[in-house]
């Protein structure tokens, strides 16, 4: 795609190993009807502000999937897919393919985990990156657990004790929903940066973490109740 010099170039990576040990096949189970992996490919499809979609994959049968409807596929190398290799890492190999037929300035990365989100997300992260200070944008969610450390059995507060729920500082926990990039950042291994804006997500998927077969049925609940995701506004 020919671009001109004010789009700012935005493409799609989505990390789809074959291996999965507490959900084998994890990526190709069925959620809704359709592969998990297909969730993520078909929600960067369909937003407009993404000019290409790619899917990090050591799998063929992934592969093939991801070609299927539409995606094209980034062949990962096996040091790069075994259970200690990092989604930066992925990601950074990926843009290094892309980078060598066209130009990219910011990178979406779609864990096939989180698959259901809205495009008002999207929207939001993107728009957060108009600040030229902000390397990245990710989602988060409110966490209202009293949190600590647990060593040798000894629980260490990360709180002052009795604190009321309400009265403490608020926390906010990555939700693995939506990483979006700088394109040097990446580059540099990292799908963060310095510095990162955060995007409150204040719904159900953002709860939505698939490494289990009761995270698969919870997933498969709120698709019951919410539908896809494919519209609707951020906060809704």
């Amino acid at each position: 795609m020919m671009t001109s010099p004010s789009h700012r170039s935005t493409v799609a990576v989505i990390p789809a190993r074959g291996g999965s040990k507490r959900l084998p096949r994890k990526n190709l189970v069925s959620l809704g009807g359709r592969p998990l992996v297909v969730h993520s490919i078909d929600y960067a499809l369909a937003h407009p502000s993404i000019d290409a979609v790619y899917v990090s994959t050591d799998d063929l049968d992934i592969a093939e999937v991801a070609r299927s409807v539409g995606a094209e596929v980034i062949d990962r190398p096996q040091e790069l897919s075994g259970d200690h290799a990092t989604t930066s890492a992925a990601v950074r190999h990926a843009l290094g393919q892309v980078a060598a037929s066209r130009r990219v300035d910011v990178v979406v990365t779609l864990q096939p985990t989180s698959p259901l989100r809205l495009p008002g997300w999207l929207d939001e992260c993107l728009a957060r990156l108009e600040d030229p200070s902000v390397d990245s944008a990710i989602t988060v969610s409110a966490s209202p657990l009293k949190v600590g450390t647990l060593t040798d059995g000894v629980f260490t507060p990360r709180y002052e004790l009795e604190t009321r729920s309400q009265d403490l500082t608020p926390l906010y926990a990555e939700n693995g929903l939506l990483y979006v990039t700088r394109s040097r950042c990446v580059a540099t291994g990292s799908v963060f940066g310095q510095r990162i804006a955060g995007v409150v997500v204040d719904h159900p998927f953002g709860m939505v973490d698939i490494d289990h077969e009761a995270d698969l049925a919870l997933a498969e609940a709120l698709l019951t109740v919410y539908g896809s995701g494919a519209s609707g506004s951020a906060d809704s």
